[in-house]
């Protein structure tokens, strides 16, 4: 158990042979933020250590981000850094993503990034996989309300390219494609849903396999 700042933390963990920052591809100047952490380290006593012969189960929380924390305990909580870069956690559900989108409107940012997770049924991908779409076929129905339906979903060439660069600078694999926006949830397993034509007649789960890397 070990309690202090976070680039320490990060540190201790990249020391051989246990090397983890590396290993998951992750620089060990995260942040800045006060870590309280603790972990089991499993060695075996030979000369000669690999770091995939090191098993461990590490768990950690930050605290005191340098950044301020806004709106903590309530809806669509932000912090700022001395950069200017805002993150928002603006919930779930593309009701959310519209009323954010809406607000930022006003300010008129930059770029927006959104983050999120999705399914997926190419079986090549796996979990933690990144994915960047280059389309978004739009079946939630509320970005109707913005757009007719026929304008496609598209996002920023310069975004996207500056994602992918980067991604590609840490050696991390990413999937690229079309992907289908909803409000279901926990569709993956229903074989209906997944069979259901888009406005463009192709079936969703066509659409994922012919348009993923």
């Amino acid at each position: 158990v070990a309690d202090g700042r976070l680039s320490s933390f990060s540190d201790v963990l990249n020391n051989p042979p246990l090397k983890l920052m590396d290993r998951i591809k992750q620089p060990t100047n995260l942040g800045s933020a006060a870590v309280s952490g603790q972990g089991i380290v499993k060695i075996l006593l030979k000369k000669d250590l690999k770091p995939d012969e090191v098993f461990y189960e590490v768990s950690a929380t930050a605290e005191r981000f340098s950044s301020e924390i806004y709106g903590e305990g309530k809806a669509m909580q932000a912090s700022t850094n001395k950069d200017g870069l805002t993150i928002i956690n603006y919930g779930i559900g593309s009701p959310n993503a519209a009323t954010i989108m809406d607000l930022l409107a006003v300010i008129s940012p930059k770029a927006v990034l959104f983050l999120g997770k999705c399914g997926g049924i190419k079986k090549s991908s796996e979990l933690g996989n990144f994915i960047l779409p280059i389309a978004a076929i739009r079946g939630e129905g509320t970005s109707n309300d913005y757009m007719p339906k026929e304008v496609p979903a598209l996002p920023s060439f310069k975004l996207h390219k500056f994602v992918s660069e980067h991604l590609h600078k840490r050696d991390l694999e990413y999937r690229t494609g079309v992907v289908y926006t909803t409000n279901r949830r926990i569709w993956e397993w229903d074989e209906a849903f997944k069979n259901l034509n888009d406005p463009s007649g192709r079936a969703v789960a066509k659409v994922h396999d012919k348009a993923y890397d």
